[in-house]
């Protein structure tokens, strides 16, 4: 029974290698798709995923449907099974199925927000950092708990400053002076 390697483009890094049964589990979860390029395993051909005898993937479509069908979640989201060749982490994914992204935009705003927190309006740039940490954690992004942990604190800590800082004043006689 042939076995075959699946092929990340971007990396060239190879996963596998996974039988046809696995490789069909794959492609119902949509991991494995007609474009996926899969080398076989004992010969190193390489070939596209719909050229694969009893490799049940969706052609490619030519031509948009008139009533295309809805989005369906993977019914298994997580990492492949299987550890890439020569070993390593298994293939990273996201929480729907599909890959990591890993653009540093959200992130970095996080951080922005997070230095907005303690030099002013810690209301409004505190409640940013938080939901740009819970977006992060959201794309699969493993620091994003982390970012949020910290969001949280730099919110609190600054809510307690401003506490203190008006208690203060009304110590000295009020806010007006």
């Amino acid at each position: 029974m042939n076995q075959y390697f699946v092929v990340d483009m971007a990396t060239g890094q190879k996963y596998g290698p996974a039988d046809l049964a696995t490789l069909n589990q794959w492609a119902l979860e949509g991991r494995v798709t007609a474009q996926t390029q899969l080398e076989d395993a004992a010969t190193g051909a390489r070939v596209m995923g719909a050229d694969v005898p009893g490799l049940n993937v969706p052609k490619p479509v030519t031509q948009m449907p008139s009533n295309p069908p809805s989005y369906q979640a993977p019914s298994a989201p997580g990492a492949f099974s299987n550890q890439p060749s020569g070993g390593g982490a298994p293939y990273p994914r996201g929480p729907m199925g599909g890959p990591i992204d890993n653009s540093p935009s959200e992130t970095n705003k996080v951080y922005a927000f997070i230095v907005l927190t303690l030099c002013c309006c810690w209301p409004i740039f505190g409640y940013l950092a938080i939901k740009g940490a819970d977006k992060e954690i959201a794309r699969g992004n493993p620091s994003g708990s982390t970012l949020k942990t910290v969001a949280i604190v730099v919110t609190v800590i600054s809510a307690l400053l401003s506490v203190v800082n008006v208690a203060m004043r009304f110590s000295q006689g009020g806010l007006g002076r």
